[in-house]
């Protein structure tokens, strides 16, 4: 993909079950969409990667059924160096979506170690 973006979805809920729904029904989303690279990190985050822009409106919705599951999506643009997002949802509400670059200092960092579970080293 020329212009990809690596998502990485987060599912959690108190009752362990609907959490597992809410992750097969990510994964279901990201087949859905012909993402390449489905799977999960170690973390146990949901990824996969589409064609320019994070699946924002889809988590979402998906938050709507999942009422109970909050949805954390982070995305990563252009080989971790143009841009970097974080939003989360509840309910089919959203709670947080910020979108940063590397301009944007330490909220910059902070959600690329919250991605990447590394801190950012300018010029990396």
């Amino acid at each position: 993909m020329k212009n990809a973006v690596r998502n990485l979805v987060a599912v959690s809920a108190a009752n362990p079950q609907s959490a597992a729904d809410a992750k097969a029904a990510v994964l279901a989303l990201a087949r859905a969409k012909n993402a390449e690279d489905i799977g999960e990190d170690s973390a146990g985050r949901v990824t996969y990667t589409v064609e320019w822009e994070p699946t924002f409106k889809d988590i979402k919705e998906l938050s709507t059924k999942f009422k109970e599951v909050t949805f954390t999506l982070y995305a990563d643009s252009f080989a971790k160096q143009h841009w970097i997002c974080k939003a989360v949802y509840l309910a089919g509400k959203s709670t947080e979506e910020n979108t940063f670059s590397r301009i944007d200092g330490d909220s910059f960092r902070k959600v690329y170690q919250e991605i990447f579970g590394v801190a950012y080293v300018q010029g990396q």
